[in-house]
């Protein structure tokens, strides 16, 4: 009876201490599934959806909470690339109470179309949707935070769509927007337009805002426009021509035009003081002119120069001539 009693008190130990091992898993609430779709954890009784099965496939229906220790956990956050690469996710359904979204939540879900977001939902991370299926999006009336490029290379998206409540973001034809209309801040890359006309309230076009734009072809820019970030133009392989270059433009970010290959020519506003030399790399321009009353830079045969023409700033890499000679005023490039 003792040895008896030993083995069944063994027995028991060894459960315990696999049970203890077993990760945080949980299926949502009422669901029937052959494994567990998802890993949480728990912190001060509130849950976060961690990771996502790469296999899980067609609609994710996220449960309002999660139990632990008998009490119910409400999920509040999205870990950063808790759904990644998760390839055959079709559609998202936020419950009510999330309101944080991680870095590269959702990038890679390219069959991700379509995603009801959580209305509590305060801040989206840094690539939180890049390379999705989506369609088209509504920010809810609580967003507060929208970092970088968390719709970068969505080529299907046609619409940013904003709730009319929301006090910090706006929408416009489906272009997203700060509140005020001065930062144009993500231009959704599906839509079929060739030609884009900035409304004249906009004075930043933000960091990659029209990045991988396959279908712009002309640009009429803001007459107030004074900024245009990093990668604001990048790789929008298909254009051609900026119009209505504003006066008032006073500084060209890193890489702005890079990728542009049928971009063969570019006015240098008299404005402009800060020319990142990269903004134009890897482009189709071929020659450079600049404003006469520019004080900051100057160009001769497509080159742009400093004022004085002692430095080089920019050679187009598109000029077709075999041979280049260096003007005597140059000290350096």
């Amino acid at each position: 009876m003792k040895q008896i009693t030993k083995k069944l008190a063994a027995l028991l130990l060894s459960l315990c201490f696999f049970a203890a091992l077993r990760p945080a898993v949980s299926v949502p609430p009422r669901a029937a599934a052959a494994e567990f779709d998802f890993y949480y954890s728990i912190n001060n009784n509130y849950a976060r959806i961690d990771s996502v099965r790469k296999t899980f496939a067609g609609v994710f229906r996220f449960p309002d909470y999660v139990e632990s220790g008998g009490k119910k956990c409400y999920v509040t956050s999205v870990a950063d690339n808790a759904f990644a690469d998760c390839k055959q996710i079709t559609e998202v359904i936020m419950c009510k109470y999330v309101s944080c979204i991680g870095v590269g939540a959702f990038s890679g879900c390219t069959k991700l179309a379509k995603i009801a977001l959580s209305a509590n939902l305060k801040t989206i991370g840094r690539d939180a949707f890049v390379n999705t299926g989506l369609t088209s999006v509504t920010i809810p009336a609580n967003v507060s935070s929208i970092d970088g490029n968390v719709f970068y290379n969505c080529k299907k998206l046609t619409a940013i769509n904003v709730a009319a409540e929301n006090g910090n973001f706006a929408s416009e034809y489906g272009i997203l927007f700060n509140k005020d209309m001065s930062k144009l801040l993500i231009f959704p890359i599906g839509k079929p337009n060739d030609t884009i006309t900035v409304r004249d309230t906009v004075k930043t076009v933000c960091a990659y805002a029209f990045a991988c734009a396959a279908n712009l072809k002309t640009i009429n820019l803001s007459s107030a426009l004074l900024k245009l970030e990093d990668g604001a133009f990048y790789k929008c392989a298909a254009l051609q021509k900026i119009n209505k270059m504003p006066k008032t433009l006073a500084a060209i970010g890193a890489y702005a035009f890079c990728g542009c290959k049928k971009l063969t020519s570019f006015h240098i506003p008299a404005a402009v003081k800060n020319l990142d030399v990269s903004a134009f790399y890897d482009s189709g321009i071929a020659a450079f002119t600049v404003d006469a009353a520019s004080t900051s830079f100057s160009a001769e045969n497509g080159v742009i120069f400093n004022k004085d023409k002692s430095v080089i700033v920019f050679y187009p890499g598109a000029k077709a001539d075999a041979s280049y000679t260096i003007p005597a005023s140059v000290r350096s490039f």
